[in-house]
């Protein structure tokens, strides 16, 4: 130290000067570096705007009025009469049910009924003699009475087959197939010359005119949606857009489902309305979004600058060049912003993403990105 203050002595004052002002660059040079420097970060205002908060599913378009035609027996297909895609009215024929056990034995039937019509057309023709013999007293009353009770009782033999035959061909599907709605062929389970059980699905038709979109809440959601609740329906191909969709129906009961991760769940059924008469394919995955809130006017932020510490919700505030976390009450949680109660005022500067290495009074070299959000839509 000695040494140095001997050196500095004997210094002229130009040369004096001279490293005063070299130590002053070097600071000035210092400072410069560390303003320049710091952590990159991209930041956002803090804005006014809309906020809704949205809960996100997958649903699936069905038909309202969709049936699934069963077989009434076990047998062959045969006769089939319509493709996937064909229109059908009400009553038309779809399986001819030819060919099967159930339409030999009603074959069978068919032929006793036609021995005991036989039998009838014989038994009444003698009662009828019969009559005119006894009217000429030709024969009693008893010989008269006795054929008209024969006539009668092959009467009530044949009606009573008659009413057998129809039951039988109508349960066992031996008269065929009709369309109980009209609509479209939307599915054909079976193939012709395939043998199937009783009760097995056939075919499937649907009215295309009465499409609807389903999905399956977690019970806890499902209790924040109500019927009108307005809803974004998506296709996961990005060709079918729909946001004037509505919650039409909230069931009552929750079911039983398991989860894509095997985890079981309760889940209730939502039904939507959809919006315009454009319907995306029926059977189609639908992306859903119900939007269970909304505040127009909210301080918000861009949902990525808030995190979670300890139930708490933060964010990091630019302050002169310095970040600075903040507490702060969160209100609703949107698709791209977040509401934002207490703990900053439109206008500020929040760190976007921030990183588990930044802390507060860190130094950081903000990039502001605000107009990338401001080109957001206002919907949720």
């Amino acid at each position: 130290m000695e040494k140095l203050k001997s050196l500095w002595k004997n210094l002229s004052k130009r040369k004096k000067s001279l490293l005063a002002a070299m130590l002053l660059l070097v600071f000035i040079l210092i400072v410069t570096a560390v303003l320049l420097s710091g952590t990159p970060v991209e930041t956002a205002h803090v804005s006014q705007g809309p906020v809704a908060e949205v809960i996100k599913e997958a649903g699936t378009v069905e038909s309202e009025s969709a049936l699934i035609l069963t077989a009434k027996q076990t047998g062959e297909i045969r006769g089939l009469l319509v493709e996937e895609g064909d229109a059908v009215s009400e009553g038309d024929l779809l399986l001819t049910g030819e060919g099967s056990s159930a339409s030999l034995d009603l074959k069978s039937q068919q032929s006793q009924l036609r021995v005991l019509q036989s039998q009838y057309a014989l038994a009444q023709d003698a009662a009828n003699k019969s009559r005119l013999l006894y009217e000429q007293g030709a024969v009693s009353q008893q010989e008269y009475s006795q054929a008209q009770a024969a006539a009668n009782q092959l009467a009530a033999q044949v009606d009573a087959l008659a009413y057998s035959i129809e039951s039988y061909a109508s349960s066992s599907g031996t008269a065929g197939l009709t369309a109980p709605i009209g609509g479209v062929i939307t599915g054909i389970f079976a193939k012709e010359g395939e043998t199937i059980l009783a009760s097995a699905p056939i075919l499937e038709i649907s009215n295309l005119d009465d499409i609807y979109v389903v999905c399956d809440l977690i019970a806890s959601d499902a209790d924040l949606v109500t019927p009108g609740d307005p809803v974004l329906l998506t296709s996961q191909e990005g060709n079918y857009e729909d946001s004037s969709a509505q919650v039409r129906k909230v069931h009552i009961k929750a079911q039983d489902q398991l989860s894509d991760l095997g985890i079981q769940q309760k889940r209730v059924r939502v039904e939507i309305d959809l919006g315009q008469e454009k319907a995306p394919r029926l059977g189609s995955t639908i992306d859903v979004e119900i939007t269970i809130d909304q505040h127009p006017e909210a301080t918000r932020v861009p949902k990525t600058a808030v995190y979670e510490r300890d139930q708490q919700s933060f964010v990091f505030v630019v302050e002169g060049r310095k970040a600075v976390e903040r507490e702060v009450m969160v209100g609703l949680k949107g698709r791209d912003f977040t509401e934002i109660i207490t703990g900053l005022t439109p206008g500020e500067s929040v760190i976007l993403s921030p990183d588990n290495q930044l802390s507060s009074g860190t130094f950081v070299k903000a990039t502001d990105v605000t107009h990338k959000f401001s080109s957001l839509p206002a919907s949720p």
